[in-house]
């Protein structure tokens, strides 16, 4: 495969994955405009801990899941009692609050401290683990989309749980399902959490895809793109991230002669969703239709 195709495919797959980061937050009934503030800590963790201190790659993005969890942590309990659009702009404005901060992040090479860092707005370059560790980009590319097969594969048998359970049906109906006695704060606490860990652990595989990142690439246009990635396709299947996905970078972006107008017709696309099919085009009844039909011609 030529490197546009791989770095086209590795680039679906990272978004696929932070779409799925989305969808989680969505199975609990919440909006999210900020999980490109995950996103941009897990990045920087999982650069400054390979780059910067010479870590193992696994312990970097060990690094980038646990400093996402804390900030979703900290995010969620501050922001759980907020609800609907107050609750998104809350998110709206923590993912502008790291990406504002990431470019006052200066390393100073006299100093204490890694070998390497970031230099404000400039980014932080020289991330050099696919090509030291012999990967290469077509290995790179594996590598992230074996990681979108095991999250996936781990999202749907969390659904599949009793607490997966729950959580839909929060989304559903907050209020019946506090009145069943299921304790909302606390499952939507833990939500948001595994969320942004799983947000910071695709960060760190974009850290290390890319080579270089910098502040812009965690601006708020990526959390609204996400969003709808997680929107379009519905919360019927996680599966139905890739619809999204597929339309925006795939078929808009790659077509040629359809990319100069990616963002009208992406934007087109969401309104006309938003008016006839406001559950996406894998909806809950959609889902559970084509499941039916599957087990009647078996």
């Amino acid at each position: 495969m030529s490197d546009y195709v791989l770095t086209l495919i590795g680039n679906a797959a990272l978004l696929s994955m932070l779409a799925v980061s989305v969808y989680l937050v969505l199975l609990a009934g919440e909006l999210s405009f900020g999980h490109q503030g995950f996103f941009g800590v897990g990045a920087y963790c999982a650069a400054l801990a390979t780059a910067g201190y010479d870590l193992h790659p696994l312990l970097g993005i060990g690094a980038a899941i646990i400093a996402g969890a804390f900030a979703g942590v900290v995010l969620a309990v501050l922001t759980i009692p907020l609800k609907g659009l107050t609750f998104l702009l809350s998110t709206l404005a923590f993912g502008e609050m790291v990406r504002t901060g990431l470019g006052l992040w200066y390393f100073d090479p006299d100093g204490a401290g890694p070998k390497s860092g970031p230099t404000g707005v400039e980014g932080y370059s020289d991330l050099r683990f696919i090509f030291d560790s012999g990967l290469g980009l077509e290995g790179a590319t594996l590598f992230v989309v074996l990681a979108l097969a095991l999250v996936m594969i781990g999202t749907m048998l969390m659904e599949r749980t009793h607490w997966g359970v729950r959580v839909r049906a929060i989304g559903q109906d907050q209020a019946l399902a506090e009145a069943l006695g299921l304790r909302v704060i606390i499952i939507k606490i833990i939500v948001i959490t595994l969320s942004a860990a799983l947000a910071g652990f695709v960060g760190a595989m974009f850290a290390f895809f890319a080579t270089y990142i910098e502040p812009a690439n965690f601006s708020v246009m990526l959390g609204i793109h996400t969003l709808a990635y997680a929107l379009i396709g519905g919360v019927g299947h996680v599966a139905a991230v890739f619809i999204g996905v597929g339309l925006d970078l795939i078929v808009l972006q790659a077509v040629r002669g359809l990319a100069e107008y990616r963002m009208i017709i992406f934007g087109g696309c969401i309104a006309l969703l938003l008016r006839y099919r406001p559950g996406g085009v894998l909806d809950i009844p959609t889902v559970l239709a084509i499941k039916k039909r599957l087990r009647g011609t078996l």
